[in-house]
């Protein structure tokens, strides 16, 4: 079972919490996230109405993310479901006992929604290439799609980047009479990113690295797999 307050704060819990500590929305963006961080805004200006509510506590902070990390198990359901209902069953039962995402859903990150904004776009992204899609099934998945990969490049980078390689690579399956519909799904999602997108510049072109992580080498690629 995830728990809210198995353990006391990390130390990266701990930094977005004394990011949080500016009056202004303008303060917050500049120096909590911009500045401060090497984070999409989106979680951390979620964290700041949340704690606005309901304050700084352990379980406080953290319940939201364990809800995202146990909406994501359904999610997997559904995906699963979609092939078997013994898939979906076995895939979601699976991953509600793994170690790996129990813990990650305990924490104030972006971890947890990262994977639940991840998961529905795959899930927007099958009904796109399996469905038969009526008008207004296609208008709402459009709505669901671009509204979860906004909520993926908001999120995490590596959130950004996976449903990235998941839009292009989906390409190649999306039957010919959709694909216009498809593409107008990720503009829509790049629109709304567009305001992000002064900040994740300066985030990506820091000389010398981004703080505590140096630019990466030639070999970065195999040293990470290494």
């Amino acid at each position: 079972m995830i728990s809210a307050v198995s353990h006391s704060f990390s130390s990266d819990e701990l930094s977005a919490i004394t990011r949080l500590n500016y009056n202004s929305l303008t303060a917050l963006l500049e120096f909590g996230v911009k500045t401060g961080d090497m984070h999409p805004a989106g979680v951390q200006l979620f964290m700041k109405l949340w704690s606005n509510l309901f304050g700084t506590s352990e379980f406080a902070m953290r319940f939201p993310f364990v809800v995202f990390g146990t909406a994501a198990i359904f999610v997997i359901y559904l995906i699963g479901k979609r092939y078997s209902h013994p898939v979906g069953l076995f895939s979601s039962a699976l991953w509600a006992v793994l170690l790996f995402p129990i813990i990650q859903s305990e924490l104030a990150r972006p971890y947890s929604p990262g994977l639940l904004f991840t998961l529905l776009s795959a899930y927007f992204i099958i009904k796109f290439v399996q469905d038969p899609l009526t008008k207004r099934q296609s208008i709402l998945t459009i709505i669901g799609l671009s509204l979860s990969v906004a909520a993926c490049m908001y999120t995490h980078y590596f959130a950004f980047i996976t449903v990235g390689f998941m839009g292009i690579s989906s390409l190649f399956f999306i039957p010919k009479k959709r694909l216009k519909l498809y593409i107008t799904s990720g503009l829509i999602a790049i629109l709304l990113f567009s305001p992000h997108i002064s900040i994740t510049s300066y985030q990506v072109g820091i000389e010398g690295g981004i703080q505590w992580l140096s630019p990466p080498g030639s070999w970065w690629l195999f040293e990470f797999l290494y």
